[in-house]
């Protein structure tokens, strides 16, 4: 599956679930009970394995190729400089080499660059061997959760739902515990103030900015 249809795909499971959202709300006339709104929740969180799975190193390489280029830049594009420091990093770190293969993938500023074209010749051929990941916890470990979970819970504020909540004072019945009943119904462990703490660090979830400008080549 092409970079482009992956993306798709993704943007297709958001829309499908907004529009699951909106047809939930009407038919409760604007208030959706706890327990249907943990019912959605649980579809969506339900998907996250089998994103990691299939998509992690597309995640994972959109995200550190952003790391590795000046701020200056705008998504989907990096200077000779970055793309020659990424390239000679790639065998040696499981994320480096993901974020030089995004590169290789889509269309970019750097079309001329002789390295990459060199190192995507040598990917198609199957003469570059991919790095293990590291043995220590990746800053991608909880990326794909947290993702999907502040998403749904930017979903379920649309339809009436506060995000956090006083838990002195009201009732467990926020968009955090929602999730929070979701995500152990999949079978783990996590509690409102997990949830709460990803919801509150939202804006330090890498952004997968390169996305807005995706082309793939043919």
């Amino acid at each position: 599956m092409d970079v482009l249809l992956e993306f798709a795909n993704r943007l297709e499971m958001r829309r499908t679930q907004e529009n699951l959202y909106a047809c939930v709300f009407d038919e409760y006339r604007g208030t959706i009970p706890f327990d249907v709104a943990v019912e959605i929740s649980t579809l969506r969180l339900g998907q996250i394995i089998a994103h990691e799975k299939n998509h992690l190193h597309l995640i994972v390489g959109s995200v550190e190729a952003e790391r590795y280029k000046p701020k200056h830049l705008g998504p989907g594009e990096w200077d000779e400089a970055s793309i020659e420091k990424m390239i000679e990093l790639s065998d040696q770190s499981y994320d480096i080499f993901q974020a030089v293969r995004f590169i290789a993938q889509i269309e970019t500023n750097v079309e001329s660059s002789t390295r990459l074209r060199a190192w995507r010749s040598g990917f198609v051929a199957g003469l570059l061997s991919e790095p293990p990941k590291d043995s220590g916890q990746s800053r991608y470990k909880n990326l794909v959760r947290d993702t999907f979970m502040v998403g749904e819970i930017k979903r379920l504020i649309k339809v009436g739902f506060n995000p956090t909540r006083n838990k002195a004072t009201e009732p467990a019945k926020s968009a955090c515990d929602v999730i929070a009943a979701a995500w152990r119904g999949l079978g783990n462990i996590i509690t409102y103030d997990g949830v709460a703490n990803v919801w509150n660090g939202r804006d330090e979830i890498p952004d997968l900015q390169s996305w807005n400008t995706l082309f793939v080549r043919t």
